[in-house]
């Protein structure tokens, strides 16, 4: 029997123990050991000028670049957080990477191990507080892109990067809500998930001239505030070695009500739009979640069991499919998530980490949804 492979992650635990450590430095995500690398691909050049707000947007000209030092550099010992100081955000100890810490914070500055920064933001949350921080970046230059890499310190619980038609928001960095979020796909990642690398052949691009908005949902249980530095690396290719554009969509119901006591099953399906193949998944739910099971229904494979295990919020994984699966337009994905609710009241489908969802992202290829939830 096939085996699905696993995509490396790193596992953020959010625990207040964990978010009470030490102050170190600004936290920078580790790349597993073992990726393929690709050699460092020269700069496009440089991007328009950027507006300065708080919190600085990472991927524009004129941003604060970070001198950044190789990861084999030690850090200097810093002094414990005192009671009420900033606690900062960092990767877990004991991981290694080649990738730069801290990450150059420039668009597409070389970030290291064939990585490039495309867009990160400096955020800060109080003790005990949830938000939502957007930054804004519109390229000058066209890119496409075999790899994404999250970086996801402490406090993340998700980003989410998408493509906004209108720009009716400068570029920046700035508070938002999980609402804020363009009308086109490109990465979505969870507490834990980190890499994702394209099929051969297949890549995204991110065109010049279409604002690039990362939406990224803080989620601090700790008594202390904290800070970090979240976004995405990119790995770069030559456009005339690919020869299709994935996407990702976003499979499940928009409406949940699941009840107090014991366990429960919600469902959805997504009817998909055009045809594609599929060749890995990401299941999302929250606290209450504990398993998702997802089935494809395919013209052209018959049911294909696409995910079926037990979910953990603290370290949901990224999974590459261990055979691709072609899906023709009207084929349907049907996902079923299993909730223990000992909340003592009913809980609603929402964005917040106290709400709930039950969805199994798709990547796949080649693109053509213009949503990126596809719940009917």
């Amino acid at each position: 029997m096939a085996t699905i492979q696993r995509i490396p992650s790193l596992s953020l635990l959010l625990t207040l123990a964990a978010c009470a450590s030490p102050a170190s430095d600004v936290a920078t995500s580790s790349m597993p050991t073992g990726s393929q690398m690709v050699p460092p691909v020269k700069d496009p050049g440089p991007a328009a000028p950027g507006v300065a707000m708080p919190g600085t947007v990472t991927g524009m000209a004129g941003a604060p670049a970070s001198m950044a030092a190789p990861a084999a550099m030690a850090a200097p010992a810093q002094a414990p957080a005192m009671a009420g100081e900033m606690t900062t955000a960092k990767a877990p100890a004991g991981t290694t990477s080649e990738i730069m810490q801290p990450i150059p914070e420039t668009f597409l500055a070389d970030a290291g191990g064939g990585w490039s920064t495309l867009l990160t933001a400096h955020w800060e949350l109080p003790a005990g507080d949830e938000g939502y921080y957007c930054a804004r970046y519109t390229p000058t230059k066209a890119v496409m892109v075999s790899a994404f890499h999250a970086v996801a310190p402490l406090g993340t619980h998700h980003t989410l990067l998408t493509i906004e038609d209108d720009k009716s928001s400068p570029d920046g960095v700035g508070k938002c809500d999980a609402n804020s979020n363009g009308p086109r796909n490109v990465l979505g990642t969870g507490v834990g998930q980190s890499e994702l690398k394209m099929p051969e052949g297949v890549g995204m691009e991110l065109k010049a001239g279409e604002q690039l908005l990362l939406n990224l949902h803080l989620f601090n249980v700790s008594d202390k505030p904290l800070k970090g530095l979240s976004g995405t690396l990119v790995k770069l290719v030559d456009p005339a070695s690919i020869k299709a554009r994935a996407e990702e969509a976003m499979a499940g119901p928009v409406t949940l009500n699941i009840p107090a006591g014991g366990q429960t099953k919600q469902s959805g399906e997504c009817t998909i739009t055009h045809d594609s193949t599929v060749f890995a998944v990401g299941p999302h739910m929250h606290q209450l979640g504990i398993h998702l099971k997802a089935v494809a229904h395919s013209s052209m494979m018959g049911e294909v069991l696409l995910h079926d295990a037990a979910y953990d919020f603290d370290n949901p994984e990224l999974l590459y499919l261990p055979q691709e699966v072609p899906m023709k337009a009207g084929d349907k994905v049907k996902v079923e998530c299993t909730y223990q609710n000992d909340t003592g009241k009913a809980v609603m489908f929402g964005n917040s980490s106290t709400a709930e969802m039950c969805f199994l992202g798709l990547f796949r290829y080649p693109e053509g949804q213009k949503s990126y939830i596809c719940a009917r």
